[in-house]
């Protein structure tokens, strides 16, 4: 096993083989807790950090700590005496690094493990997650689903390109006062959307709205602007990058209504496996325009605020331009 002296861990189950008493034992799990929520944590500022560097196109400043992985979800919840007993059982309570357990058939890998996997391989061997065993590991949960298809959707989309032509000029939060700087963002956008990179980008949009519209909210962190850059994704390549803002649509008079073009729409992308359906929504205004306002429904008035609150605002605001 790898040695890191950056980040010591004690040897655990042998230390609770020895264990004489319950408060020799009750230490030993204090120890193990306070170790175990440190490295929980920094874990967590990291795939925090590298999701947030890939969904709003920034810096990433967190490298990944060469650490031991967290334990299962299982031992982590587990009472003083189910936790004595896995301690006990040395191959499911002593912890792997993360080469060592990219190389595990680990089936069932918790939201939190899935996360870590998938931020780091998104940025050091992106093409290792299309290894079916390894998908399927770490796509166990929606959660994980989710995720995955957040960073691949962010690694094929000029980010603050689409934010700044969607947000007429504004980038989180912030207006660009050079029209050189905007007129730039609007052509190289344009031309990203004829671009199978923008293919890609709208099947994992494609993914991340159908597995939202059929689950309430999964709990993934940056969830609401996840659901929002999909959405953009779908009105750039869509809609905008096919000339369209204005034509008359009708009207859409019930929620059933979004809820049945959306889902219609949705549903001519592939799946997994198969190949990407290029250009499947191109031109779909009345699809698109689902995608636009059942997201609006989604994030709004959740009391998020800030670029929350300013996605809700962009939305109306493309919802105008094509109603």
């Amino acid at each position: 096993m790898q040695s890191n002296p950056l980040y010591p861990t004690i040897d655990t189950p042998a230390i609770v083989s020895c264990c004489d008493s319950r408060q020799s034992l009750y230490q030993a799990h204090t120890t193990w807790i306070e170790q175990e929520s440190r490295r929980r944590l920094l874990l967590a500022c990291y795939t925090l950090e590298v999701q947030q560097a890939a969904l709003f196109e920034r810096r990433q400043d967190l490298t990944y700590p060469n650490m031991l992985m967290p334990c299962s979800t299982q031992l982590w919840e587990a009472n003083l005496a189910d936790w004595q007993q896995h301690m006990l059982h040395l191959e499911s309570a002593v912890p792997t690094y993360l080469s060592d357990s990219l190389l595990l058939h680990d089936d069932h890998r918790d939201p939190f493990t899935a996360a870590i996997v998938i931020a780091f391989l998104s940025g050091h061997d992106n093409s290792a997650m299309k290894s079916p065993i390894l998908f399927a590991s770490i796509t166990f949960t929606i959660h994980g689903e989710l995720t995955y298809h957040a960073l691949q959707l962010a690694s094929q989309v000029p980010v603050r390109n689409i934010l700044a032509i969607a947000g007429e000029s504004f980038v989180l939060g912030q207006k660009i006062h050079s029209i050189q700087q905007f007129d730039q963002a609007k052509t190289s956008l344009l031309t990203w959307t004829g671009t199978e990179a923008a293919a890609e980008a709208m099947y994992h949009a494609a993914k991340i709205l159908r597995l939202a519209f059929g689950n309430g909210p999964v709990g993934m962190l940056i969830e609401d602007w996840t659901l929002y850059l999909a959405a953009l994704v779908c009105w750039a390549t869509g809609i905008w990058g096919q000339g369209g803002t204005s034509e008359s649509l009708g009207y859409l008079r019930e929620d059933h209504d979004v809820d049945a073009q959306m889902q219609n729409f949705l549903m001519r992308f592939t799946d997994v496996g198969d190949d990407i359906a290029v250009g499947s929504g191109n031109g779909d205004f009345i699809g698109t325009r689902a995608c636009l306002a059942w997201t609006l429904k989604r994030i709004a008035g959740r009391g998020k605020g800030g670029l929350i609150t300013d996605a809700e605002y962009v939305l109306k605001k493309l919802l105008k331009r094509i109603a």
